[in-house]
């Protein structure tokens, strides 16, 4: 066995026939999951008291004495590289993690606590039911850890986690109430954004201008400059350049969607346009049909006219 590093993250290089991954923890036995050891706690969650679930979130992993951290080997130009899980993969945005010496690697405390069997269909296992024990690629684009704090049920699990955290310490609410009352707080600032789109799509149409432009996709630009009408993208249709001039015009509204939102549910792609537009369609002939339905009497005026090709087009209001 090599000698430990002094900085767990350092690759040391020997020689080998082929890339193996090897490990080199101490697992003490772990009778019981108030131990603060999340592996064995997530196989068994549902008979976990709220005692026992507060301190596996609150605690922090602490490396027991003389522990050997672990590591992946890989082979690069005949020589072999160690990758070392450290300390720096359990803080700042990765202090949801922790190793359990149980099971000989990390888990995702919240979604160990609160995730469910499986998300649209897929079944979740690795840092959630299973341990990762591969550190061969943890952070930055493509790790392991980086991917999974960007999943939409880790965000899911992060706010239960901090909701039942909360409630806890301070013994205000019920977690459902608390949850309910969150997803309620989201449900009225997505109206909110939608009645703000909506408004810019009745704006075009009352004018009669066209939505769309050249190149009517990807993110929108926020302007930050001075000059306004340098900052606006008109190539993107006037749509976009009218959300541009309201963000720009301190919407703060529009402009923390903007910022915030997924590059999926900003609800501004054609599609999500075609969408809006014919949701308006329904309440407008909604409207029409109840005024006509209320009113004594009512008149229809038709006229015709010859477009360019001699064809008369017969228009009724």
């Amino acid at each position: 066995m090599a000698e430990q590093p002094e900085t767990p993250n350092d690759e040391l290089t020997t020689t080998a026939a082929s890339a193996t991954t090897r490990f080199t923890t101490t697992a003490p036995t772990i009778s019981r999951p108030s131990q603060l050891d999340i592996g064995t706690a997530a196989g068994v969650r549902h008979l976990l008291s709220d005692g026992d679930k507060l301190g596996l979130l609150t605690s922090e992993w602490v490396p027991p004495e003389n522990f050997h951290w672990p590591f992946s080997e890989r082979m690069d130009r005949d020589k072999v590289r160690r990758k070392y899980l450290g300390p720096q993969h359990f803080k700042g945005q990765h202090s949801c993690f922790s190793y359990s010496l149980s099971k000989d690697g990390v888990f995702c405390k919240p979604c160990a606590l609160f995730a469910p069997d499986n998300v649209r269909g897929v079944k979740l296992d690795r840092l959630v039911k299973s341990p990762l024990q591969q550190y061969s690629h943890l952070t930055g684009d493509g790790g392991y850890l980086t991917t999974h704090i960007k999943n939409s049920f880790h965000e899911d699990c992060l706010a239960k986690a901090r909701a039942f955290t909360e409630t806890q310490r301070t013994g205000e609410g019920d977690i459902t109430q608390r949850m309910n009352a969150a997803a309620a707080a989201e449900r009225e600032r997505n109206r909110r954004v939608l009645h703000r789109l909506i408004q810019a799509i009745e704006y075009h149409g009352r004018l009669g201008l066209a939505l769309r432009g050249h190149r009517d996709s990807g993110d929108l630009l926020q302007p930050s400059g001075a000059s306004l009408s340098a900052d606006l993208d008109y190539s993107g249709g006037n749509f976009r350049a009218l959300l541009q001039l309201m963000v720009s015009c301190n919407d703060a509204m529009l402009k923390e969607h903007f910022a915030t939102a997924g590059r999926s549910a900003t609800y501004i792609s054609a599609p999500s346009q075609n969408a809006l537009i014919e949701c308006v369609a329904v309440v407008l002939k909604r409207e029409i049909v109840a005024e006509i339905h209320s009113a004594r009497f009512f008149a229809i005026l038709a006229d015709e006219t010859t477009d360019f090709a001699r064809q008369e087009q017969p228009c009724v209001s």
